[in-house]
């Protein structure tokens, strides 16, 4: 079974590249970049949350029938990335930290775009 790490990658680093896009194009127009930072954000950590739920149920106690059905591909193919990958834990964490480092400069940069725009303090960026 590979390990939740793994899983919560690939559901991270599928909710970065969707929502990409938007974060994209209002760092390119100057207008949203917040909003649209925080959407990516908080987002992409949603879906790698959502990418665990099959080991989340198992740690509950739920039947291995049950998390390990065809019918939890719904979860980013959690099923499959299991037969395909044993362990995943180095994989894993690092795939974690490469996308924490890519979300932190992006929110960086989003900031700084933002105090070069308008004098609204830091404070008030996000809000």
């Amino acid at each position: 079974m590979a390990h939740s790490a793994l899983h919560f990658s690939i559901g991270l680093a599928a909710g970065m590249v969707v929502l990409a896009p938007a974060v994209l194009s209002a760092l390119r127009s100057g207008r949203g970049v917040s909003r649209a930072t925080r959407r990516w954000v908080a987002g992409s950590w949603s879906l790698g949350f959502f990418a665990i739920v099959p080991s989340l149920l198992h740690l509950a106690g739920a039947p291995p029938g049950v998390c390990a059905g065809w019918w939890m591909n719904v979860f980013f193919l959690h099923p499959l990335v299991n037969d395909l990958s044993k362990g995943g834990d180095l994989v894993g964490a690092a795939a974690i930290g490469a996308c924490f480092v890519v979300q932190y400069a992006a929110v960086v940069a989003a900031i700084a775009r933002v105090s070069r725009q308008s004098p609204v303090s830091p404070s008030g960026l996000f809000l």
